[in-house]
C-alpha cells in the first residue's frame, strides 16, 4: 500500500542508515550509563528472542510524558492484534530500545532492554532518562534483528526556564471514533514539523457497536470485534484502532499527554459503573499508552498529573470520570438535554473526587507559570442548551454544568491566577468560550452571567459524529462556533495563548486537505479570548 509506505519511509529513514542487527549491539549510553531498567541490567537474566513470523511492531511507537530528563518510550509487541495472544504466544518477549540525538543514531545517548510480557499484553513503557532539557531525541526498538519504526521525542525545559526556542507548540485533540472515518487529521498533524507534544482529551477508542457506514456503504472503518466486556474486548478494540497508520505516524511525530474520557470504558459512565468493566478498561487502556503510570490496581488508576514546561505554562491533565458522582436531576441520563433541579445546586457532588480536588486546588494556588492551564475532558464554560416549555433552563448534566458548586470552587481558584486557560474536548464540535464568575447574585450555576475569569477553547473531534446544534442565541459567553471535523494546534509564548482551529474538509477521504480555520488568542494579562485577524 503507497499510504503505509510513505508513512513508514519517513520515520524508518534513521533506521535504514545501519544494519539489521546493529541496534541489538548497541546496549549501552555512550556516556557509560545503560540507561537500562532493572530487569535488563544482567544479560543472562534475559529471556530468549523467540521466532516471530510478522511485524511485531504492528502497531507502531509512541512516547510520552516527558519532564525535563526523561521520556517514556512504548511499544507493543503485536503480530496479529486480532489474536488473543497477538500472534506472539505467551512467552516474554526482550525488546531492545535505544535513543539518539539525531536522527541517523550516530550519537546514541540511551539504550536498554525490557521484558514484554504476555499478562500486559506484551506492551512496553521504557523510560529513558538522563537526557538534556528541552532537547529533540530520536527512538527506535528491536527485537532480534527486527527494527521498528523510528519516532521522534522531545523533553520540556527545567523548572524556571522559558523554552530556547521561545514558545511551547501543542497539538489538542480528542474523540477519534474509528467508524467514524479516517484520520486525516493524524495525518495533518504528523506533518507538522515543529510540534514540541500533543494533548488528549479521551474517547480514544469508542465501546459502541458498529452504527455508521461510510459513503456508499462503506464498511472498511467498522469494527471487527464485538462490544468490548472484558479485557480481551478492549485489547482487540485498541489493537484496530492503533492500527491505523495515521494515527501511528502522528504517535511517532511527538510525545502524547493522554488522559480518557467515557467511551473508553462506557458512554457516560461515573463512580456508579460495574467495576469489572471498569477494570479491565482502564488496564487495556494502560497497556496501549505511553504513560509514566504504574499499571492499575484494584480497578483503579489515578491518571491525574500534570505537564509542566519549564517556566511557561503548567498544564493540569484532569480526570473527570472515575471519581464522578452520577449526573443530576430527574430525566436523560446526559445524552441530550435535562431540566434544571434543586439537586444541581448541591455543594457536596462532586465530578473530580476528594482527592483529585484537593490536588487541583492546591496546585493551582502553588502555581508559577506564566500560563496555568486545565487540560479537562468536558464542557466546564457552561452552556444553557435548551428551555422547558415553563422556561425552566435545560444542561447537559453529564459536563460540568452537572457540578456547579465544585466548579465555582475551581472557577475561584482560577481567577487567583495571573493568567488562566481551559481546554477542553468531548464535544464533537470547535467552541471559544468565556469562562465567567458567579452573578451579581452570587448564583454558582448561571454561566452565563458574571465577569469573565479566563477562556475556555473546546477543540471538536477526529472523527466522530459531530454535534452540531448551535446554541449561541442563549448563550452570549459563546464568542465561537463550529461543527467540523479536525483539532487544533496551540502556540504558547510569555506574551499569548495562540489556538489554531484545523478542519478535515472529508472525514472519509484519508488524504482530505486540511482547511485552516480562524485563530484566537488571550494575550498575557487578559482574560477574553479574541480572534486574530491579519
Amino acid at each position: 500500500m503507497l499510504e503505509r509506505a510513505a508513512t513508514r519511509r519517513r520515520f524508518l529513514r534513521g533506521a535504514a542508515l545501519i544494519g539489521a542487527g546493529a541496534l541489538g549491539a548497541a546496549c549501552s549510553s555512550d556516556d557509560g550509563g545503560d540507561g537500562a531498567s532493572a530487569e535488563s541490567v544482567a544479560a543472562t537474566t534475559l529471556p530468549p528472542v523467540p521466532e516471530l513470523e510478522g511485524d511485531p511492531f504492528a502497531l507502531g511507537v509512541a512516547s510520552g510524558d516527558p519532564n525535563d530528563t526523561s521520556v517514556v518510550l512504548w511499544t507493543r509487541v503485536v503480530i496479529d492484534p486480532a489474536r488473543t495472544d497477538g500472534g506472539v504466544g505467551e512467552a516474554p518477549v526482550p525488546v531492545a530500545w535505544e535513543l539518539a540525538g539525531d536522527e541517523a543514531f550516530d550519537r546514541v545517548v540511551a539504550s536498554g532492554t525490557e521484558v514484554a510480557r504476555g499478562e500486559s499484553a506484551h506492551s512496553v513503557h521504557a523510560i529513558a532518562d538522563g537526557l538534556e532539557p528541552d532537547g529533540t531525541y530520536w527512538y527506535r526498538f528491536s527485537i532480534g534483528e527486527t527494527i521498528s519504526p523510528v519516532g521522534r521525542t522531545r523533553t520540556m525545559p527545567s523548572a524556571g526556564k522559558q523554552p530556547a526556542s521561545g514558545q511551547f507548540r501543542f497539538a489538542l485533540a480528542t474523540c477519534q471514533d474509528f467508524q467514524g472515518g479516517r484520520y486525516a487529521a493524524w495525518r495533518d498533524a504528523a506533518e507538522l514539523d515543529d510540534l514540541d507534544a500533543v494533548v488528549f482529551l479521551g474517547d480514544y477508542i469508542y465501546e459502541l457497536e458498529n452504527l455508521f457506514t461510510g459513503p456508499d456503504g462503506d464498511t472498511s472503518r467498522q469494527y471487527t470485534s464485538p462490544v468490548p466486556k472484558d479485557l480481551k474486548g478492549f485489547r482487540a478494540r485498541y489493537g484496530q484502532v492503533k492500527g491505523d497508520e495515521q494515527l501511528q505516524a502522528a504517535h511517532a511525530a511527538a510525545p502524547f499527554f493522554a488522559t480518557w474520557d467515557d467511551h473508553e470504558v462506557l458512554n457516560n459512565y461515573n463512580v456508579a459503573v460495574d467495576p469489572e468493566l471498569r477494570a479491565a478498561a482502564y488496564q487495556a487502556w494502560w497497556e496501549h499508552q505511553p504513560v509514566r503510570l504504574p499499571p492499575p490496581e484494584n480497578g483503579e488508576l489515578a491518571v491525574y498529573r500534570t505537564l509542566d514546561v519549564g517556566g511557561l505554562i503548567q498544564l493540569f491533565i484532569l480526570d473527570t470520570r472515575q471519581y464522578s458522582d452520577e449526573p443530576p436531576c430527574p430525566g436523560d441520563d446526559g445524552l441530550g438535554t435535562v431540566a434544571d433541579c434543586a439537586q444541581r445546586a448541591d455543594d457536596q457532588r462532586t465530578m473530580l473526587g476528594e482527592d483529585q480536588r484537593a490536588w487541583l486546588l492546591d496546585g493551582l494556588a502553588a502555581s508559577e507559570t506564566t500560563w496555568t492551564a486545565l487540560a479537562n475532558p468536558v464542557l466546564f464554560a457552561g452552556l444553557v442548551a435548551g428551555e422547558t416549555d415553563e422556561g425552566t433552563p435545560q444542561f447537559y448534566m453529564d459536563t460540568w454544568d452537572g457540578f456547579p458548586a465544585e466548579r465555582a470552587a475551581i472557577r475561584s481558584a482560577l481567577a487567583e491566577l495571573d493568567n488562566p486557560v481551559v481546554l477542553t474536548g468531548d464535544y464533537h464540535a470547535s467552541f471559544v468560550l468565556d469562562v465567567n464568575g458567579p452573578s451579581p447574585s452570587g448564583e454558582a450555576t448561571d454561566p452565563t452571567a458574571g465577569d469573565t475569569v479566563c477562556p475556555e477553547f473546546l477543540v471538536t473531534a477526529i472523527s466522530s459524529i459531530l454535534f452540531s446544534a448551535n446554541y449561541n442565541d442563549l448563550n452570549p459567553q459563546v464568542r465561537y462556533f463550529q461543527a467540523k471535523h479536525g483539532y487544533a494546534v496551540f502556540t504558547v509564548t510569555e506574551d499569548r495563548f495562540e489556538c489554531e482551529f484545523r478542519y478535515v474538509d472529508d472525514v472519509w477521504d484519508a488524504n482530505s486537505t486540511i482547511t485552516v480555520g480562524p485563530t484566537w488568542a488571550v494575550d498575557a494579562g487578559e482574560h477574553v479570548a479574541t480572534e486574530v485577524t491579519a
